[in-house]
């Protein structure tokens, strides 16, 4: 498996506060658990894209894998 860049979490996550710090053990589990994420809301499309008799997965099917995650706006 690969892991999401450093860099770029970071990145992304001082996009919230610039006055925000995090440990590199606090970057690792975050990295952990948003490919987790990416895994589980694949699946969900890719159910949605096989229920249309489709094995590719399109916008809709993001749409509707979403409804399966409450934190998700």
């Amino acid at each position: 498996m690969t892991d999401l860049p450093k860099a770029t979490v970071k990145r992304m996550i001082k996009e919230v506060n610039d006055e925000l710090l995090i440990s590199n053990d606090g970057l690792n589990q975050i990295i952990e658990e948003t490919t987790e994420f990416i895994k589980k809301l694949t699946e969900e499309s890719f159910k949605s894209a096989k229920s249309n008799k489709r094995k590719t997965i399109k916008t809709k099917d993001i749409t509707n894998a979403k409804k399966h995650f409450y934190y998700i706006s």
